[in-house]
């Protein structure tokens, strides 16, 4: 069953320019989602394994156990990762280098799946602040965390960035995303801008560098969700991923790094 729908997507914070598109919303039988990264810097690579429900299924998921997934580097160092959890699958201790290609294979139920990612240098973050920001059309008083880091001189650099407050994660559903394709090259201040902070909190950033082909999801799944339904739950038109044969998710080589934690004081 297709449902036509119509979102409104904000192209710009500082701007009121809207643009209205359409998508058919796909309410899909379920398939094999594989979500996966490895982290050049913390050597660790992580895949998680479940079949998808229909985008107006709120159920749980049904995680895939006992699957053989392998990640191979440059045709070299080969890992098999571990089920720590159901549906969980984890490898450590693996080196990866900046522009090494990897090849995540997965075997499950009879089938095999296969992607490939390739390592991008890690680029550091220069600092970590904050600023108070009054009540605009898109977000609430507050503040805002906003991060610097320098953007190589070459171009054809992916970002994504994550915030953290308190020790927990609050931009799992939120794309913070970033490319020198825009023009935008040197010092760069990025705001996250989405994320109201309040006072007495602490907060890090973390800056990934990421791959076209993960960029490219993240911005289709952001432009058609508007805001991050997972994709365990067959988001709108199914992004375009580096996964074969067809299946939902991504695999990303990324290489991160974290600022230092921020104390927020009152005014």
């Amino acid at each position: 069953m297709k449902k036509l729908i119509t979102a409104t997507i904000l192209f710009s914070v500082l701007t009121s320019c809207e643009k209205v598109i359409n998508f058919e919303l796909e309410n899909a039988e379920p398939q094999i989602v594989i979500e996966a990264t490895t982290n050049g810097t913390t050597q660790t690579t992580k895949v998680l394994l479940s079949y998808s429900g229909g985008y107006y299924n709120s159920d749980g998921f049904e995680k895939i156990t006992g699957a053989e997934i392998f990640l191979t580097v440059d045709s070299e160092s080969k890992q098999m990762l571990t089920e720590i959890n159901p549906g969980v699958y984890e490898g450590f201790g693996q080196i990866i280098r900046p522009g090494q290609s990897c090849h995540l294979e997965v075997s499950t139920s009879g089938r095999h799946y296969s992607a490939f990612s390739q390592m991008p240098e890690i680029v550091m973050i220069d600092s970590a602040y904050y600023q108070y920001s009054p009540e605009t059309l898109f977000a609430p008083e507050g503040y805002r965390a906003i991060v610097t880091f320098t953007d190589p001189p070459e171009t054809g650099n992916y970002y994504r960035v994550m915030l953290e407050v308190d020790g927990q994660m609050v931009t799992d559903g939120i794309y913070y995303l970033f490319s020198d394709k825009s023009g935008t090259q040197g010092i760069v201040n990025y705001v996250l801008y989405r994320n109201t902070l309040v006072p007495n909190s602490r907060f890090r950033v973390k800056l990934f560098s990421i791959d076209k082909s993960t960029y490219d999801y993240y911005s289709e799944l952001d432009k058609l969700s508007g805001s991050d339904p997972g994709p365990a739950q067959a988001a709108p038109a199914n992004p375009e991923n580096n996964i074969q044969p067809e299946a939902l998710g991504y695999f990303s080589a990324r290489a991160e790094s974290i600022s230092e934690t921020i104390f927020i004081q009152s005014k």
